[in-house]
């Protein structure tokens, strides 16, 4: 399953200026991972999973619309809040 790095993800979309993510939302979700996430290890190695800068959290999002699998709009986190819509604009779904 394709997974992002969430604190990576807001502070890259931050700064593109995207609309999705400006320099205060990307702010708050640091905050709120510093608040929840227990451990976090960093590297190098990709084929491990491993990222630089890496923050503990992942989220579901497919690099393409070929990886995105539709069953995830029917998932409580797809239906509590907005992310299978901000995949669609952000995954070309």
């Amino acid at each position: 399953m394709p997974m992002y790095d969430l604190g990576d993800l807001a502070n890259r979309l931050a700064e593109h200026g995207g609309l999705l993510c400006n320099p205060t939302t990307a702010g708050r979700v640091s905050t709120l991972l510093d608040q929840c996430v227990v451990a976090c290890a960093h590297g190098e190695d990709f084929r491990m999973g491993e990222h630089p800068d890496a923050t503990g959290m992942t989220i579901y999002m497919p690099y393409r619309s070929t990886n995105y699998n539709a069953l995830y709009d029917s998932t409580r986190f797809a239906g509590d809040t907005t992310w299978n819509e901000v995949l669609r604009e952000v995954t070309w779904v």
